[in-house]
């Protein structure tokens, strides 16, 4: 008889526990709260992720071993997708049919983080572009200048995650 065994160590609650020390520190200090809590989130969803990525591993080895070649590279497969799509399909690979119920509070919650996660560190901005018209006897050094509007300010200002007190909720 032979036996497999897979087992695996994982750093995911160290990495809870600075979120949470984080959390700590932005309820003490008020003024520093949206980006303290912008850090505990990637924390957070920092720590989901190895948490995932441990576990995909770990089944794709017990299930190739196991010679469970269709759910051992349904594992290994998902290693590569998104980190939500990944939460949702890895309980259909351990406990099939299982699914996540999505109006679950608990889905609802690493829903938010993995989307404030994602607004986080994918932050898009568009550029400013405008064009001058400059003189064909143009001689000397070129100084150029472009005023920003208010709006224009604001709208990038506002529109990065790291200021919003969305992360507040």
């Amino acid at each position: 008889m032979r036996i497999h065994q897979t087992s695996s160590f994982s750093t995911s609650p160290q990495t809870i526990i600075h979120a949470e020390r984080l959390l700590a520190i932005a309820e003490e200090r008020m003024e520093d709260s949206i980006p303290l809590l912008g850090c505990s989130i990637l924390l957070l969803a920092t720590a989901l992720e190895q948490s995932l990525t441990t576990t995909l591993k770990g089944l794709s080895l017990h299930y190739d071993a196991a010679e469970l070649w269709d759910l051992s590279n349904q594992a290994a497969d998902l290693q590569d997708k998104s980190l939500w799509f990944r939460l949702k399909a890895t309980p259909e690979i351990l406990v099939n049919p299982f699914t996540l119920n999505p109006r679950s509070e608990t889905v609802c919650f690493l829903r938010d983080v993995v989307t404030r996660r994602n607004a986080l560190v994918h932050i898009e901005e568009e550029p400013i572009s405008f064009e001058i018209e400059l003189p064909d006897n143009l001689e000397g050094p070129l100084n150029i200048t472009h005023e920003i509007t208010k709006e224009q300010f604001k709208e990038t200002f506002e529109s990065n995650p790291w200021n919003r007190s969305q992360l507040l909720k």
